[in-house]
């Protein structure tokens, strides 16, 4: 994230010891985006109230889906 953003205070930080990792629900980080040298990967499911959870869980699963299927490690 090159720009400042202005927090209203309802936001879910999340970092590491040493840098951001994501500001839920803006987006996140460029740091921890994954690349074809990555060598493992850590899905962080977030949602909001107005989004079933069976709806969070689903897409959790997707998202394993397409990592095994195209991901060769």
């Amino acid at each position: 994230m090159d720009e400042n953003i202005k927090l209203r205070g309802f936001e879910v930080i999340i970092s590491d010891k040493e840098k951001l990792v994501a500001i839920h629900p803006y987006r996140d980080s460029d740091n921890t985006k994954v690349e074809s040298k990555t060598k493992s990967v850590l899905i962080i499911v977030c949602g909001v109230s107005e989004i079933d959870l069976n709806d969070l869980e689903s897409a959790k699963e997707t998202a394993i889906k397409y990592i095994t299927k195209f991901c060769k490690n």
